[in-house]
């Protein structure tokens, strides 16, 4: 009926963005995408004119605000966030091919914020 013609209308919406997407950025660039989702949930947006390295340092900041104030986080998302960043400069800007490691930190990190359970 009408609610399946409209899950196989949106896949395929979604599948076309992906291949546009690739078609402009580095694979490892729509991880890096995709990661700054997931640190929207902690407040943390990328402003326009940030750095790869100013996200990272405000996202280890709310996570030691949320922390300190008692909220729930996971003391392991901090530094994978951290390395994620890390890798994806050296990846994006240093000529270094590290997807397959932006790749597996990017699914430790929807682990760790609860998004891969969600789906």
């Amino acid at each position: 009926g009408l609610g399946l013609a409209i899950v196989v209308y949106v896949n395929m919406r979604r599948k076309a963005k992906v291949r546009e997407l690739l078609a402009i950025h580095k694979p490892s660039t729509l991880g890096y995408l995709e990661v700054l989702e997931e640190l929207k949930r902690y407040e943390v947006v990328k402003f326009p004119t940030e750095t790869v390295d100013e996200v990272s340092l405000r996202f280890q900041e709310k996570w030691q605000e949320m922390s300190n104030s008692g909220n729930p986080v996971d003391e392991e998302l901090a530094p994978v966030v951290s390395s994620f960043m890390e890798l994806y400069t050296a990846d994006r800007f240093g000529g270094e091919d590290n997807l397959d490691e932006l790749t597996e930190i990017s699914r430790k990190i929807k682990s760790l914020t609860g998004s891969s359970q969600r789906r």
